[in-house]
């Protein structure tokens, strides 16, 4: 009976000493973790001994490229490198990739690098992140439509730069190509899930079209599952001086691999973007600022095959010499339009420009099919409180020639005596016209 009277306070005891070990336990865990924050507060913590274990799960096991690092420390994350999170980051610095002769193929200043659990489960290595950290990124789209991807890191003051060495691995497109399939151990970075570059200096270089732009700073996250690759990107274009910020979208389906892009941006002046290429110089002229939204579709080879575009304009001014010395006036613009390549269609599905006092609107396509060429236009014009239209309606057959149909109602010749100096001449004529007319063209017009 004595004993059975003790247990309760064996019990009690025992429970007292439970509670005191896990509080000291607690408080002992508390002092660690709040000595380790104090640390990492103080700089990185070096990891080098396991350097090597990280430049083994970056190369390639066939031996075409190696990556060689610099150091390796654990450190806190600042907001502006982790989307707007603070976390705890291995990060490798002074990173290069290079192939079997040595020669670079990419480097980077910093990557932070996160690694599948589930993989280190199975003995393997296998990275799931990578962020590269202030980079130089060069893409460019060459004359055959193929792509070809270049990191680097940004040379020192008076540094040369370094040339890309002929053949050998891609090593930046490899990584790209990857991310564009579906998750496999197998392969090398096989299991990457999100790649994000942050602070890069971009140049996009297109020699199709002979285009070229730069922005003074790019990030950009790329995040894949296995059906789709999912991502953004913010830049700041350097143009003529100016910056424009930009923002933009996407999503790539790994079924058919096709990629869908939107792209919005306020602020844009059209003859900033005169100087990316030859094929823009005419928007010299125009210095309205635009903003809006520019949806396309790519193809496989990343190639557009569909735009939609939605643009408005606020005040500035138009300058065509050739038609008066002086600028056009204007107000306010909206243009809102598509085009399918495949389709062969192109439609203005909205034109409203306010210029000089004067209103235009309109709306038209532009369509091919079976050899046969058709589009229309609509547009209402108006000036003086008065409001004129005018309507067309054209039709190409090959080989046989053009037939165009034209109504218009209500316009004051007089109306249109602004818009150049070779019409000064209509302002005597105050009288409305209206009328139709149809005309036909055979094929050697």
């Amino acid at each position: 009976m004595g004993g059975v009277a003790g247990a309760p306070s064996v019990i009690r005891r025992t429970a007292k000493i439970l509670a005191w070990t896990t509080a000291g336990t607690v408080a002992a865990a508390a002092a660690a973790g709040g000595l380790f924050a104090w640390r990492l507060a103080q700089g990185p913590i070096a990891l080098d001994p396991l350097t090597p274990y990280v430049e083994r799960a970056l190369s390639d096991p066939q031996g075409r490229y190696r990556v060689d690092v610099g150091r390796l420390v654990l450190s806190w994350v600042d907001e502006e490198e982790s989307d707007g999170l603070t976390r705890l980051d291995l990060r490798a610095i002074d990173v290069h990739a290079v192939n079997a002769e040595g020669d670079e193929l990419a480097a980077v200043p910093e990557l932070g690098v996160g690694f599948s659990v589930r993989a280190l489960f199975l003995g393997k290595l296998s990275p799931t992140r990578l962020d590269l950290v202030r980079p130089r990124l060069q893409v460019v789209r060459r004359a055959d439509g193929s792509l070809d991807f270049d990191v680097r890191s940004l040379p020192s003051p008076g540094e040369p730069d370094k040339e890309e060495p002929e053949g050998g691995p891609d090593f930046a497109g490899e990584i790209v190509s990857t991310l564009l399939q579906p998750p496999d151990i197998g392969r090398p970075l096989g299991l990457l899930r999100r790649l994000s570059i942050m602070g890069a200096d971009l140049t996009v270089t297109n020699r199709m079209l002979g285009l070229s732009w730069h922005a003074s700073r790019a990030d950009i996250v790329l995040t894949r599952d296995g059906t789709e690759i999912v991502g953004g990107a913010q830049l700041l274009l350097d143009l003529d001086g100016r910056t424009a910020a930009v923002e933009a979208s996407g999503r790539h389906r790994m079924a058919d691999s096709a990629t869908a892009l939107s792209t919005r941006f306020e602020g844009l002046q059209p003859a900033a973007l005169a100087k990316i290429g030859p094929m823009l110089a005419p928007l010299s002229a125009v210095t309205v600022p635009i903003g809006g939204r520019i949806d396309a579709t790519l193809d496989s080879r990343f190639e557009p095959v569909r735009f939609a575009f939605d643009l408005h304009g606020a005040a500035g001014e138009v300058s065509l010499p050739a038609l008066r010395p002086d600028p056009y006036r204007v107000e306010r613009a909206r243009l809102r339009g598509s085009l399918d390549v495949p389709g062969r269609r192109a439609e203005l599905e909205r034109l409203d420009l306010a210029f000089d006092g004067m209103a235009l609107a309109g709306r038209g396509d532009l369509r091919e099919q079976g050899g046969q060429r058709g589009g229309s236009l609509e547009l209402g014009l108006t000036a003086g409180g008065r409001t004129a239209s005018l309507a067309l309606d054209g039709t190409q057959i090959q080989g046989k020639g053009v037939s165009v149909a034209a109504r218009l109602d209500g316009l004051v010749p007089a109306a249109l005596t602004g818009l150049a100096p070779a019409l000064a001449p209509l302002a005597g004529a105050q009288l409305p016209l209206s009328g139709a007319a149809t005309v036909e063209l055979d094929a050697d017009w």
